[in-house]
């Protein structure tokens, strides 16, 4: 996995591109750990990146079934773990999702 896209990464999201990444807040993190096997389950890879749903909207929705806080950087390095693509927006970014298997784990 190229951790070049993760460059600027911080546990609120994206701050720049120029930043390296630094893992250490998110070794041994125990909510990335959580949530990973909760988006592999329910997401699933696409072709094409989805622009309908920002790592913002669904780290929400992650929220509600875990019953705990995410952080926006926490959201996006487990997605990059479970080997989504990203591709970044601002703070936020987007992922090779489907729209309905987001909608199904909002429920």
């Amino acid at each position: 996995m190229d951790k070049s896209i993760l460059k600027g990464l911080k546990l609120n999201g994206f701050d720049n591109e120029h930043d390296s990444f630094d893992e250490t807040p998110f070794l041994n993190n125990r909510t990335v750990d959580l949530i990973r096997p909760l988006l592999s389950e329910n997401l699933s890879k696409t072709k094409t990146i989805n622009k309908s749903h920002s790592s913002y909207g669904l780290k929400h929705i992650v929220e509600k079934k875990i019953g705990q806080y995410v952080t926006n950087g926490e959201l996006i390095y487990a997605m990059f773990l479970e080997g989504f693509d990203i591709k970044r927006h601002n703070i936020n970014c987007f992922f090779n999702i489907k729209s309905s298997e987001v909608k199904k784990m909002n429920l």
